[in-house]
């Protein structure tokens, strides 16, 4: 007999390849912010089955659609989509209590407030050995001047630096409620292109693009790790010409203080309104 507090959620990545429903025994009301190296470049939101029966995958599959990433120990798996690099779970069969072994990336639900949860913080950044920072693009290979912040997708393949003041004090912060952004957990800053430099380890291969609705930008993340570095503008009709990047992957900054100073923006409301893909 099912209870009259159950509830059933739906999720997708962007692109639709991946869908999925998670029924709960009561609807979702606190959910976690964990501030690994990976969970803060990706901006996970997350909430757990409570078992492999609540939920039921009903396109594609977790091995054959979406691609995984593992690191350190490798006793954790995190998946992605590799079309539209939407961040969808993490599997962690070694979790002392099974009930805590799938965790699901709640902004991939399309039918669910982000803004009425309590998010809590794990502070998985004290878990297991401490994050170690690739190694920054050397300053002979570019000729910005100023304060550099580096930064990186997880594995390294996608590097950047930026010029941008100590701490971001005094710039720009964002974060956009449109249905890819929304997903992905983004919190931009847009420098213009001479104060930004990024490198692949493999050019044309590093670096995956994804685009929808009208094709104003190109969208690109790691084909490894899935985490989203910068983004690339083509807006020919507008005075406006700018280079986002993911200020999640900038080494050295307060991402929880920046969270909350960062401004909204307010894509969602524009037309054409997104629709999940069949």
């Amino acid at each position: 007999m099912t209870s009259s507090t159950e509830h059933t959620y739906h999720g997708n990545c962007h692109c639709g390849a991946f869908k999925y429903t998670l029924t709960l025994p009561a609807p979702i009301t606190h959910a976690l912010n964990c501030t690994c190296s990976i969970c803060t470049r990706h901006g996970f939101i997350f909430t757990f089955a409570p078992g492999r029966d609540a939920l039921k995958i009903t396109k594609g599959s977790i091995d054959a659609t979406l691609k995984s990433y593992s690191f350190g120990p490798r006793t954790r798996t995190f998946y992605f989509c590799p079309h539209c690099g939407t961040p969808m779970m993490c599997i962690n069969p070694t979790a002392t209590d099974p009930k805590y072994s799938l965790a699901l990336n709640v902004r991939a639900f399309h039918d669910i407030d982000l803004e009425r949860l309590q998010i809590g913080v794990y502070d998985g950044a004290a878990v297991g050995e401490p994050w170690v920072p690739h190694t920054p693009i050397p300053a002979e290979e570019h000729v910005l001047a100023g304060n550099v912040h580096n930064g990186s997708c997880h594995c390294g393949a996608v590097r950047v630096a930026v010029v941008a003041p100590p701490g971001l004090e005094g710039c720009g912060v964002w974060t956009c409620n449109c249905s890819l952004c929304r997903r992905r957990g983004f919190l931009w800053m847009y420098p213009p292109p001479q104060d930004v430099v990024m490198r692949e380890k493999q050019e044309g291969v590093s670096l995956t693009p994804y685009y929808f609705g009208e094709r104003r930008g190109t969208h690109t993340f790691c084909s490894t790790c899935g985490v989203s570095v910068i983004n690339m503008l083509t807006q020919p009709n507008r005075a406006f010409l700018k280079t986002p990047v993911n200020v999640r992957c900038l080494e050295g900054l307060d991402i929880g203080a920046l969270q909350k100073r960062a401004e909204m923006l307010d894509f969602a409301s524009r037309e054409p309104q997104y629709v999940v893909p069949e």
